[in-house]
């Protein structure tokens, strides 16, 4: 899996990414390095980053 790979934001991916289950895999590094780098990626993961506390809030 390279950057180049993606085209757009990989939502699951990202999700994925926050969740904690990249945890330890190549495609950790991989999404972190996009978030660092693509305006599109880093913009989703601000997004999507106070929503995981919201559903977390609820869940708890």
């Amino acid at each position: 899996m390279t950057a180049g790979e993606f085209r757009e934001v990989d939502l699951d991916l990202l999700a994925d990414y926050l969740g904690g289950a990249l945890d330890g895999t190549p495609e950790e590094a991989v999404v972190a390095r996009l978030v660092a780098d693509d305006p599109a990626w880093a913009d989703a993961h601000a997004a999507l980053v106070p929503a995981f506390a919201a559903v977390r809030a609820d869940l708890a």
